[in-house]
């Protein structure tokens, strides 16, 4: 029985231009799925909070600001994280129509929506330092 391909290596399969811009970032293995690990969490936990926000029981006491760590490790200076507002609203963005699916397509699949998250922030990333 062959192993099951990486959510990541999926999609790099399908996005030729995705994977030249996961080259020029030069993440190893082991980034990549520190990466993923934070990007699910920062998942689960938006969706959590996307969740309650209706009954208004979210307060900035629960958020973990873990957009500014996960856009660093993908490689976006600190400079430009805490001075281009545009770059955590475009975080969010990215992450808005997966916290917007139905809960058990969510759940089932949030390994590979934090896969797809992964690959638009390098992309981005990439595409802003002109690579």
């Amino acid at each position: 029985m062959e192993p099951n391909p990486s959510p990541l290596s999926t999609l790099l399969a399908e996005h030729a231009k995705l994977s030249h811009a996961l080259a020029q970032v030069q993440h190893t293995d082991a980034q990549q799925e520190h990466l993923l690990c934070l990007l699910e969490a920062d998942l689960r936990h938006q969706r959590l909070l996307y969740l309650l926000q209706p009954i208004g029981a979210v307060s900035d006491v629960f958020c973990t600001h873990l957009e500014g760590l996960i856009l660093a490790l993908v490689g976006f200076s600190q400079e430009e994280i805490q001075q281009d507002p545009r770059l955590v609203a475009s975080y969010f963005a990215l992450l808005r129509p997966y916290l917007e699916m139905p809960l058990p397509a969510f759940w089932e699949n949030v390994r590979e929506l934090a896969a797809e998250v992964y690959v638009e922030l390098v992309y981005q990333r990439v595409s802003r330092k002109g690579g």
